[in-house]
């Protein structure tokens, strides 16, 4: 079992991610494989949005408008309940940390949708998730 797991990691690092979408599901579980995407609930564009993870992984989503869901990214070292975010707000760059990273670890490999809301009313603004969720709301 650990010779297929560590060939299923070599082949998983070593190819484009057309080879990440054939492998099943059991082997995304197994290799932690986690890809995050991000739905804006909220009434005002996030611009610029990236999420920071535990241990300084960083995804970058770009403008998400409001209604709007992005497109999965990979997220290589698994997502976590909670994440640091960098987005800009009246032209200028906002880093709002993440205080929640002492023993977490990463959710289960899948792919999860973080449900967020912009709170603009707040100094600097404020991004708030909502909630996190693995698949679509409809097989939850």
């Amino acid at each position: 079992m650990a010779a297929v797991v560590a060939i299923l990691s070599v082949a998983a690092g070593c190819s484009g991610p057309e080879a990440d979408q054939e492998l099943p599901p059991v082997a995304k579980r197994s290799l932690a494989y986690s890809r995050l995407r991000i739905t804006n609930v909220g009434s005002t564009p996030i611009r610029q949005f990236a999420v920071g993870f535990c241990g300084g992984a960083e995804v970058r989503f770009g403008d998400i408008g409001p209604g709007e869901t992005s497109g999965y990214r990979d997220v290589p070292h698994g997502v976590f309940s909670s994440a640091a975010f960098r987005y800009e707000w009246e032209g200028q760059p906002v880093t709002q940390p993440d205080i929640d990273c002492v023993g977490v670890s990463p959710l289960p490999g899948g792919d999860y949708t973080y449900r967020i809301w912009f709170e603009p009313f707040r100094k600097r603004g404020l991004i708030r998730v909502d909630d996190v969720f693995e698949g679509t709301p409809e097989n939850r």
